[in-house]
């Protein structure tokens, strides 16, 4: 079995770089231009998609990011004009993290270039193969649903 694992580890560790290769080219010039990288477009997504205005602890905690780590990062979106630090209204002790009108741009570039990408790549694919892809990752969300967000521990 260990064999085994070992060669499906391999396997899907190339998957990243063909994801990365097939729907990672350029998006645009003067989202080039603010120099984001992984986290900092990760963490614009969470707060942008947040029901509430997160604050930097929760976005840590959702990361697996520390404290002094999510600070810098937040620091840095909210000089580049994406964030801004602001009050909670029912306690202000409380600083929220507040996604600005070009945080909200530089998103919906990101999911509209990748949105067209992946309708790109869904409809050069046949039928039957862009069924079997579909499934194959509903299969993986519901694995990753059923798992959790937790990392296994090793037994």
């Amino acid at each position: 079995m260990g064999n085994d694992v070992d060669s499906f580890i391999s396997e899907m560790m190339e998957y990243p770089k063909k994801i990365m290769k097939k729907f990672g080219s350029p998006i645009d010039e003067d989202l080039m231009k603010l120099n984001l990288d992984m986290p900092h477009v990760a963490i614009l997504d969470i707060i942008t998609h947040s029901k509430i205005e997160p604050m930097m602890s929760e976005i840590g905690k959702k990361q697996g990011i520390s404290k002094a780590m999510i600070t810098r990062i937040i620091d840095t979106m909210e000089e580049k004009g994406l964030v801004s630090r602001v009050e909670d209204p029912k306690d202000r002790r409380i600083i929220r993290i507040h996604v600005t009108k070009i945080g909200k741009g530089v998103i919906s570039k990101i999911e509209s270039h990748h949105r067209n990408k992946l309708k790109s790549f869904l409809e050069s694919l046949s039928s039957s193969d862009r069924n079997l892809f579909v499934n194959a990752m509903r299969v993986t969300h519901k694995i990753f649903d059923k798992y959790g967000d937790e990392s296994p521990k090793n037994n």
